[in-house]
């Protein structure tokens, strides 16, 4: 079994004592408009090409054996389905401007970093992220499984935006799932990330009935969901739902960039971003209604 990875990050600072390894999937079923990481949306693996420094000197083509790669009108196009993935184009790039966006992965070769280093884990452990790797469930689900086998605690980052069954599986095996929840008001997720949250908290719900450990992560994005009434719509939904522990996550504006690069869309996220007293104040709202509250760097 294989899965369409993203990227792989180790020795990351856990709370408490221990480091942890986050595993990023490719594919996300939302698409909001103020995504950090737009490169990850798709499934497919393909090639990111910067036309602006490309040399237009054609190695990138003539050294590809399979004739994944062609010019036409001075645009790269790519045909994943033929490629091997032997990086023969972005080894001979003079310019170096042409990246692999995810590569495909042996569940070997993923379990073999995440042992690499399985005695440095102490409170830490594999963090299952993305994109959404609720894209990829036979591939997350088996991840999941041989970490379980291995002793190694396992978190879930996910929009939890999936069929019942699919979700239930998917959560079967893991220790703590962390749901995004990009708004409180439907018609507003429907507005800025594509799909109803109907099914999302139900999901939660479920998760959270079966005895799982859940959180809810909210990203605060300005001029979406930044005001301290915002703050108290998200209590009341959370409450609703028997929701304590809150991860909140500053929006960065970075995502601007990255995101109308890769989509070729304007983003409305605002320039600003949310200051480090701003993200008090919101947390304090929420710790004063009950709910414990971390902040996310």
């Amino acid at each position: 079994m294989q899965a369409n990875i993203f990227k792989i990050k180790r020795n990351e600072l856990a709370d408490g004592s221990g480091l942890r390894t986050t595993i990023y999937f490719k594919g996300c079923p939302l698409r909001c408009v103020w995504c950090s990481t737009p490169q990850a949306h798709e499934r497919p693996t393909r090639i990111l090409w910067d036309s602006k420094h490309c040399l237009y000197c054609n190695l990138c083509v003539s050294e590809c054996p399979t004739g994944s790669l062609a010019f036409s009108d001075n645009r790269l196009t790519f045909t994943p389905d033929t490629c091997t993935f032997c990086r023969a184009c972005t080894d001979h790039c003079p310019s170096r401007m042409l990246h692999f966006v995810g590569q495909m992965m042996d569940m070997d070769e993923i379990m073999e970093k995440i042992l690499a280093d399985r005695e440095l884990y102490g409170n830490g452990g594999v963090i299952l992220s993305g994109g959404d790797p609720l894209m990829q469930p036979e591939a997350a689900t088996a991840v999941l499984k041989k970490c379980k086998e291995h002793g190694i605690r396992t978190a879930i980052e996910t929009t939890a935006f999936a069929k019942p069954l699919a979700f239930s599986r998917f959560i079967a095996n893991a220790d703590m799932i962390i749901i995004d929840l990009k708004h409180y008001s439907e018609k507003k997720y429907v507005q800025f990330t594509g799909v109803s949250n109907h099914s999302i908290l139900e999901n939660l719900d479920f998760a959270i009935s079966i005895g799982k450990k859940v959180a809810v992560r909210i990203t605060i994005t300005p001029g979406i969901n930044d005001t301290l009434i915002d703050a108290r719509r998200y209590a009341h939904l959370l409450s609703e739902h028997h929701i304590r522990h809150v991860i909140l996550l500053s929006y960065s504006n970075l995502g601007i960039i990255k995101y109308e690069k890769y989509t070729q869309s304007p983003t409305l996220a605002r320039e600003q971003t949310f200051s480090g007293q701003d993200m008090e104040n919101y947390a304090n709202m929420l710790r004063g209604l009950g709910f414990d509250v971390q902040i996310e760097q």
